[in-house]
């Protein structure tokens, strides 16, 4: 396995390569090696492969989904018969090969930096709204106790 490339993704961008070259595929077998690619080394379960690629409430059947894995397979340019990158565990799911993976693949958007100060504003701003709460809670108390009951 030394010598095969690993393949990288880049699931902000919704990019992929093997090795240096990009590897372009259509929306669905993307979606498939993304969340394979995410939890390399452990089986994804069929039904957490069709609802992240397909979306809560489908039901694709067995043949479209291996349909969409031999795309993805073509892609990093490996045979089912015998699987480098992307193993079926049968009745299961599917499992990509952790040491096939590039360390670089980035899964999830780097957060974004906070402006400075912007931290302490916040933190300013979620006092007074607390203050301002607690003020109309107060207001609404004293109201229902007042004489005549606050129905003016």
């Amino acid at each position: 396995m030394g010598d095969l490339p690993l393949v990288r993704i880049d699931a902000p961008a919704q990019r992929a390569w093997i090795g240096e070259d990009e590897i372009h595929l259509p929306p669905i077998p993307y979606k498939l090696l993304a969340i394979l690619t995410a939890s390399a080394g452990r089986v994804v379960g069929h039904r957490d492969l069709t609802e992240h690629a397909w979306g809560p409430g489908w039901n694709p059947s067995a043949a479209t989904v291996s349909m969409q894995m031999r795309w993805l397979r073509a892609a990093v340019g490996e045979d089912a018969t015998c699987p480098r990158y992307v193993v079926n565990v049968r009745g299961v799911g599917y499992r990509f090969e952790a040491d096939r993976l590039d360390p670089a693949s980035v899964f999830a958007a780097a957060p974004a930096a906070v402006p400075d100060g912007l931290s302490e504003r916040l933190d300013r701003i979620e006092a007074a709204l607390a203050d301002l709460r607690d003020l109309i809670l107060l207001d609404r108390q004293t109201a229902t106790t007042a004489p005549g009951g606050g129905h003016g």
